[in-house]
């Protein structure tokens, strides 16, 4: 858990939006050898092998992992979830015995400015055939197997046909020709999904089945195989 420590040294923003002084900002350290309570902290801890104890809060002799907050600093901050939206760059130290009066100055070659900075990207419209082709029509998932990794709840079930025109019908058979359901889809998307329930909303059973999409003139059949969980019925 985040707690507040003293540490022998001071962060500051040396270019603080809308300039003005260097701003005083917090650090987060994160020690991957110590934590609170152990050799470093409050005890004893000769890092270096020199025979001499030495007492600190940023362990000098292996990687202290920390980033810069780029808010002023408070000496009693305890909102750290706030810390979050104000995180700039990682910074990891490995053997830094500082010294009194060291400094040390990061210069970002691109600096990313909160509330000034934007980032904006185009894409090229794909080619698309004419409004009612079934060519790049599909099923996902196939073979289905119990559930997959879209549906939210075991009530959830279903099978997304994808690459749809705005307007087709989808009509689902058992191998043997009984007809099973029956999907009208009328949109400007491009899917639909089946519940894997029949005409009367019971689930199907397992099996293949055949699905025949017709849109205008143009129709496609595709084979679909549903593995469905295995049903214990709560009362018999």
């Amino acid at each position: 858990d985040p707690f507040l420590i003293t540490v022998p040294f001071k962060v500051y923003d040396m270019e603080p939006e809308g300039g003005g002084d260097p701003v005083q900002i917090s650090i987060i350290l994160y020690d991957r050898i110590q934590a609170f309570g152990t050799d470093g902290y409050d005890g004893s801890y000769d890092g270096d092998g020199d025979g001499t104890t030495e007492y600190h809060a940023f362990n000098p002799y292996d990687r202290m992992y920390t980033e810069f907050v780029l808010r002023p600093y408070e000496e009693t901050l305890t909102d750290f979830a706030s810390n979050e939206d104000y995180l700039t760059w990682n910074a990891v130290w490995w053997s830094t015995n500082w010294t009194n009066g060291d400094s040390l100055q990061f210069q970002y070659a691109n600096p990313i400015q909160m509330g000034s900075d934007k980032f904006s990207w185009s894409t090229v419209k794909s080619s698309t055939a004419s409004s009612e082709d079934l060519t790049n029509v599909s099923v996902y998932p196939n073979p289905y197997y119990g559930f997959h990794e879209l549906e939210t709840s075991r009530s959830d079930k279903y099978v997304s046909f994808n690459n749809l025109p705005p307007k087709a019908t989808i009509s689902i058979y058992t191998l043997g020709g009984t007809f099973v359901r029956k999907i009208e889809k009328d949109d400007a998307g491009q899917f639909a999904q089946w519940d894997l329930t029949n005409q009367y909303e019971y689930p199907v059973a397992s099996g293949l089945y055949i699905v025949h999409v017709e849109s205008g003139g143009n129709e496609k059949i595709m084979k679909l195989a549903l593995v469905q969980e295995t049903q214990v019925l709560k009362y018999y």
